[in-house]
C-alpha cells in the first residue's frame, strides 16, 4: 500500500511540473512587461515635448494640453502652459511649418471677439490692421528668433500675468495678462512694457479704438448721402458743398460718438447722430456761427453756436443730445436797438418749436455747463468712408 502511493505521487508530479514550469514562466513575463512599462512612463515623463526656440530656461515637462485642472493654477503649470502656446505658435514654429499660427486658439473669448470685429471691418473698409504676427512680434522672423518666461506674477483664480523676454532682432519685453477660461490659461492682451504698465498701451486698447474709428467710418460711408441732404435742407446755408473729413465728438458722454463733418475751406460744417439705422442731423455750423460744446449735465450733453444774424440780432442755438438723440432745441434771436443802447434788447425764442418767454430763454442759456471749444488736431480727421 504504502509503494502504491508513492509511485502514484511520483506520477502526480511528474504530470504537474510543466504546467508549474509554464505559470513561473508567464509570471516571471509579466514582471517583465510591467517594468518594461515603468520604464517608458518614467523616460517620457522626464523627456516630454521641448518647446523648439524656448528661451534658455525652458520649462516644458508635460504638454499643457494634457494637464489635470486641480494643477493649473500654480506657477509652475502656467510656465509649462506658456511653453506649450509658443511651441505651436513660436517664431521657430512658424519657420518650420511655413504659416502663421491661427492666433485664436490661444487667445481668449473676448480677445477673439474683438479680433472678429477688427477683421470685419478690415474686409468692409479694405484696409489691414494687423500687418505683423502678435506672438512673433513682428512682421519678419529673426533665424535666432527666441523668448523667455522671466516671470509670473498675481496669481488668482481667474488671471494671472506673466512676463517675457521675446527676441526678434531685438529684444521685446512683452507682459502677457492671462485669464482662465475654457479650463486653462489664455492670453487676453499683449503689452510692450518691462516695467509698470498700462491697459492702454495693449493690443486689446489698439483694436477697440480701431473698431470705434472704423466703426464710424462705416457709418459715415452707409449715411453720406441721407447726411448731405439733411444738411441741403437745413436751410442754413446756400451753398451745395460735399464733406472732406469728419472726427468722433462724445456729445453727451455715453462713450457712443456723434460725428462732425467739415466742408473744407468754407468753414461749414454739420454734426450727427446715429442712433441704430437712423441718422440724425443735429447742428449745421457756417462760418460765421462757430459751434462749441458744454460740459455734461444730468446725463445731457449740449452742441450750440452763435453768431451776427445782421445788424444789431445776434442768434443763438442751442442742441441738447442724450443717448445719442436730439431732446432738445433752442432757438433764440436777440435784437438790440440801433437808437438806443440802454434799451432792453428784444428777444424771440423757441424750445422744441414752441414760443417762450423772454424770461425762459434767458434762465435756459443762463443753466447751461460750462462752455467748452473744440479742440480738434490734423491727426483727429479722417476721410475714410468719403473718399
Amino acid at each position: 500500500m504504502i509503494v502504491e502511493i508513492k509511485k502514484g505521487s511520483k506520477r502526480l508530479a511528474n504530470l504537474l511540473l510543466p504546467k508549474i514550469k509554464t505559470i513561473k514562466y508567464q509570471l516571471d513575463m509579466n514582471r517583465i512587461f510591467i517594468f518594461a512599462v515603468a520604464v517608458i512612463t518614467l523616460t517620457l515623463t522626464a523627456c516630454g515635448n521641448k518647446t523648439q526656440g524656448g528661451g534658455d530656461n525652458d520649462s516644458l515637462q508635460t504638454d499643457s494640453l494634457q494637464a489635470d485642472d486641480a494643477t493649473k493654477h500654480t506657477e509652475e503649470y502656467i510656465r509649462q502652459r506658456i511653453d506649450t502656446i509658443y511651441k505651436y505658435c513660436g517664431g521657430k514654429a512658424v519657420q518650420i511649418k511655413g504659416k502663421v499660427c491661427d492666433r485664436s486658439r490661444f487667445t481668449t473669448t473676448r480677445f477673439n471677439k474683438l479680433c472678429a470685429e477688427v477683421d470685419r471691418l478690415c474686409n468692409v473698409m479694405d484696409n489691414i490692421y494687423f500687418d505683423y504676427d502678435i506672438w512673433v512680434r513682428g512682421q519678419d522672423i529673426d533665424p535666432k528668433w527666441s523668448y523667455k518666461v522671466k516671470s509670473v506674477e498675481n496669481i488668482t483664480d481667474s488671471s494671472a500675468v506673466a512676463r517675457l523676454l521675446i527676441h526678434n532682432f531685438s529684444d521685446q519685453n512683452v507682459v502677457l495678462d492671462l485669464r482662465f477660461e475654457r479650463g486653462d490659461w489664455y492670453v487676453n492682451d499683449f503689452i510692450l512694457s518691462s516695467g509698470k504698465y498700462s491697459e492702454k498701451d495693449g493690443e486689446l486698447a489698439g483694436m477697440r479704438e480701431y473698431v470705434r474709428l472704423m466703426g464710424m467710418a462705416e457709418k459715415v460711408r452707409d449715411n453720406l448721402d441721407e447726411m448731405k441732404k439733411l444738411f441741403s435742407a437745413s436751410g442754413d446755408t446756400d451753398e451745395d458743398e460735399n464733406f472732406i473729413r469728419w472726427t468722433p465728438v462724445d456729445i453727451d458722454g455715453d462713450g457712443n460718438d456723434e460725428v462732425y463733418l467739415t466742408c473744407g475751406d468754407s468753414g461749414n460744417g454739420a454734426f450727427y447722430a446715429f442712433n441704430g439705422n437712423k441718422v440724425q442731423l443735429l447742428l449745421v455750423e457756417t462760418s460765421n456761427m462757430r459751434a462749441y460744446i458744454c460740459e455734461h449735465k444730468n446725463g445731457k450733453g449740449y452742441i450750440c453756436k452763435g453768431g451776427s444774424a445782421g445788424g444789431p440780432s445776434y442768434y443763438n442755438e442751442v442742441v441738447a443730445v442724450q443717448n445719442s438723440r436730439k431732446v432738445e432745441r433752442l432757438t433764440m434771436l436777440t435784437t438790440g436797438s440801433q437808437l438806443d443802447e440802454n434799451a432792453e434788447p428784444e428777444i424771440d425764442a423757441a424750445l422744441n418749436g414752441k414760443d417762450i418767454s423772454k424770461a425762459k430763454a434767458k434762465a435756459y442759456m443762463k443753466a447751461l455747463p460750462k462752455r467748452k471749444e473744440l479742440k480738434i488736431s490734423d491727426a483727429d480727421w479722417h476721410s475714410e468712408g468719403i473718399d
